[in-house]
């Protein structure tokens, strides 16, 4: 990857942070301990899997810090139609990136309540929902800003039409409780966006700098060689 190639480097970045991005939070869903969101359940997987948890908000945070490459990315290849869509998505995926992060950063401060003992730890966690209650709608804003990126994507004929049913479930299994139902979601998340990311790699520089033609999905059949004259 030729970092003085602007177009070339930021096109072939983007598309890889899509997909470390949902690598990262399949990591984070494998690795955490616990699925309960209760804070004393948290607390006890904390105290018995420090290690675990630990890498768990680690993969989540790194995966925050992607979030901001993987929205603008997903808002930049679309151009006429589905743009106004785009950036409503962009706008509300920006703020859900730091919720992204901080989901990260609150699991890292359960393992230090949890090495200090745990015993205000549940006193604790319970007071700062109480004063920062805002926070939690930022966890959800991310998954629905990328549902709407992606359908502005499939409405700027960059993806085929598949890409947004599987957005949508998507974003629904966020809403389910589980662990079956994390992982799902996030390789349901790779299906889709991936299919994104392959199509930025797919693009040339000149479409990644002014946007590829209006439904020019990328054919299947090979460019006929031109005929001697």
């Amino acid at each position: 990857m030729s970092i003085t190639n602007a177009s070339a480097f930021r096109r072939r970045a983007s598309a890889t942070a899509i997909i470390a991005f949902f690598c990262l939070l399949l990591a984070s869903t494998l690795l955490e301990p616990t699925d309960s969101h209760a804070n004393s359940d948290q607390l006890r997987a904390a105290a018995a899997h420090p290690g675990a948890m630990q890498a768990s908000a680690w993969c989540q945070i790194l995966a925050g810090m992607l979030a901001p490459v993987v929205v603008i990315a997903l808002m930049h290849i679309v151009r006429g139609r589905g743009v106004v869509l785009a950036h409503v998505g962009g706008i509300l995926g920006i703020l859900g990136s730091v919720g992204g992060t901080m989901i990260g950063v609150h699991g890292l401060f359960i393992v230090a309540l949890a090495d200090n003992g745990g015993g205000a730890g549940t006193a604790v966690l319970t007071r700062l929902d109480q004063i920062a209650p805002a926070i939690i709608v930022l966890f959800f804003a991310l998954p629905v800003a990328l549902t709407l990126l992606a359908v502005a994507d499939v409405r700027a004929g960059l993806v085929p039409r598949w890409v947004i049913p599987v957005a949508v479930l998507f974003v629904l299994a966020d809403f389910v409780p589980g662990p079956a139902a994390g992982i799902v979601q996030l390789l349901l998340g790779l299906a889709a966006f991936g299919r994104i990311a392959y199509r930025i790699l797919g693009m040339s520089d000149a479409e990644w700098d002014s946007g590829p033609a209006a439904g020019a999905l990328p054919s299947a059949r090979p460019a006929t060689a031109p005929t001697a004259a």
